[in-house]
């Protein structure tokens, strides 16, 4: 599934919904995004994600419920295509290379990509037997 661009805002909003593993009321969210925004704003921000079919929205009762349609694995695995294609050029060890040097890298960031790395070794590794 392709996915259309999204604003910083509305990737705020998305990864503040991934953290649940259930359906939430923008009241709810309002607790995990906690950046001064008013209720309105974050209400915008889900129907916009609504209308761009990453998240959807059902009533309960009165209430208006939103959860994301995909996994924000298979968001960023969708959108990484998108990427590789609109740099071409740029292999992914040299891409993964500016990641590392960047200075904003955590630990947490080495840690998971080290945690990639061997599933994928593992994937290749399958693959080839």
């Amino acid at each position: 599934m392709k996915f259309e661009k999204l604003s910083d805002s509305e990737m705020t909003v998305l990864n503040a919904l991934w953290q649940y593993d259930h359906p939430v009321r923008p009241s709810e969210l309002m607790n995990t995004i906690e950046n001064g925004w008013a209720i309105s704003t974050v209400k915008t921000l889900l129907d916009r994600l609504v209308k761009k079919r990453v998240v959807k929205m059902e009533y309960v009762k009165r209430f208006r419920y939103f959860s994301p349609l995909c996994s924000k694995e298979e968001f960023f695995r969708e959108n990484v295509g998108g990427i590789k294609n609109s740099i071409r050029g740029f292999s992914p060890i040299s891409q993964i290379a500016s990641f590392i040097d960047s200075d904003d890298v955590t630990e947490e960031d080495l840690d998971e990509l080290e945690a990639l790395l061997r599933e994928a070794r593992e994937r290749v590794s399958k693959k080839d037997s």
